[in-house]
């Protein structure tokens, strides 16, 4: 029976934990910690009783707050009863007793390898329960603190943590180029797959591009750094931004989460490209017509809207192995779109107004002539029709502002629509422009 007991509701912390134990030269090691993962709905019972009852000690991580479920209340309750020797790493722990039997330096140091990251350190983690909690005398190393943010190219061994040192060995001043945020998280872990297939796929159109992995949060306890921190330091070089584009895939929003401020980004000045990693598998993201789960629309289209953010593509579904964990599979076919977008909004940073072409799309749902401009509380018309006339002002071209937002709407209406009771043969016949099925298919 393993001495240790290590469960986690965590996937990462999970998987991170059994290949640390599987690529242990010491078998002794791996067969005196047991890893399981769990969630939410698991019971305690005398499977659990038993368990815990001989074991050198407990180490349980868990994302949500305080002893929340059945489980971790009841196993909470017994360990205390005992006075086993356990600990419980909530995420918030609220005011629940969490562990028995610890010196404040032990529980520091727990922490301490599962913040700092990556195979070695959970490595050294399993090392140091073994020697700490057992009667066998292991030798271990301390955490070994990575960067908490750098920049990462697949054609590199290391990553860099100086913008300078990267430009020198990998960068052409003629060419735009295009910024990638991404978790550090990933990065530690190599799970690396839809990200190198971006980078490749930026480079493929003649773009240089900095793929910065970082933390999101500050932490005291940790030394985390901000996103704004990773921000300024590869971002920006002699005070002056020098990205053209931003690809990000975190969901939710960057300044309503507190990752970013608005100004952040406004300083930036850059568009900022939303991608989605979703977490249906490949099968299901093909054979579906909307693509994403009403969840999924909510945290990563809706809500990255509040930071002005501009809609790509999904870039990687979620494929579950045969042991039930889960990696991330590319879809290059949109991440190659995504690069071609990411490259036309990047060069327009070096185009004149007047040779930028606009496309302004009205919103008429449903598709009737009467709900073009629809708006809550807002007059579409007339807002387009003065920003036309400040493009105008800044330098871009335009043969023709209506006069009044009547007029504006009478020359809209004038051409072909998509409200069919109006379409003539005549009005098709003055289209500006006819597209074949095939070719409008490829577009998507």
């Amino acid at each position: 029976m393993a001495n240790i007991i290590f469960v986690t509701n965590m996937e990462p912390h999970y998987v991170g934990m059994r290949d640390a134990l599987n690529t242990m030269e010491n078998k002794e090691i791996s067969d005196a910690v047991e890893v399981i993962q769990i969630n939410d709905s698991e019971q305690w019972n005398g499977y659990w009783q038993q368990k815990l009852q001989y074991a050198d000690f407990f180490f349980c991580t868990w994302m949500g707050t305080g002893l929340s479920c059945d489980y971790l209340k009841k196993a909470s309750a017994f360990l205390q009863q005992k006075k086993l020797r356990h600990l419980f790493d909530i995420i918030d722990p609220g005011d629940d007793k969490m562990d028995y039997g610890l010196q404040e330096e032990q529980k520091s140091l727990l922490k301490q390898y599962l913040a700092c990251g990556g195979l070695k350190n959970y490595q050294n983690l399993c090392l140091y329960l073994v020697d700490a909690f057992t009667q066998q005398m292991i030798a271990y190393k301390l955490p070994e603190q990575l960067p908490w943010c750098g920049i990462y190219h697949p054609d590199f061994k290391n990553e860099f943590v100086e913008l300078e040192a990267y430009l020198a060995k990998h960068y052409d001043s003629s060419k735009p180029t295009v910024g990638f945020i991404f978790s550090r998280e990933d990065w530690l872990w190599q799970r690396l797959a839809y990200q190198n297939e971006i980078i490749k796929a930026v480079e493929a159109q003649n773009c240089n591009v900095i793929a910065v992995f970082s933390t999101t949060m500050p932490n005291e306890q940790t030394g985390a750094v901000s996103l704004d921190t990773a921000f300024e330091r590869f971002f920006y070089q002699d005070g002056k931004p020098c990205i053209d584009v931003l690809i990000n895939p975190f969901v939710f929003s960057l300044t309503v989460t507190g990752f970013l401020k608005l100004q952040d980004l406004q300083q930036l000045g850059v568009p900022v490209l939303q991608v989605v990693n979703t977490y249906m598998p490949y099968k299901w993201w093909q054979q579906s017509m909307v693509g994403l789960t009403p969840n999924e629309v909510s945290y990563a289209v809706c809500m990255p809207e509040f930071d002005g953010a501009l809609h790509s593509v999904p870039v990687s579904t979620n494929e579950e192995r045969e042991d039930g964990t889960h990696y991330r599979m590319p879809l290059a076919d949109r991440i190659d779109m995504l690069a071609r977008k990411a490259r036309k909004l990047a060069s327009l940073r070096y185009k004149k107004p007047c040779d930028k072409k606009i496309a302004i799309v009205f919103h008429n749902y449903p598709p009737t002539n009467s709900n073009i401009g629809s708006a809550a509380s807002l007059d579409s018309i007339e807002s387009v029709r003065l920003l036309l006339e400040e493009m105008q002002k800044q330098g871009y071209r335009l043969d023709n502002i209506p006069t009044d937002s009547q007029s504006f709407i009478n020359d809209i209406t004038a051409h072909a629509t998509n409200d069919r009771r109006f379409i003539s043969e005549a009005l098709l016949e003055k289209a500006d422009g006819k597209l074949e099925k095939m070719d409008y298919k490829s577009f998507f």
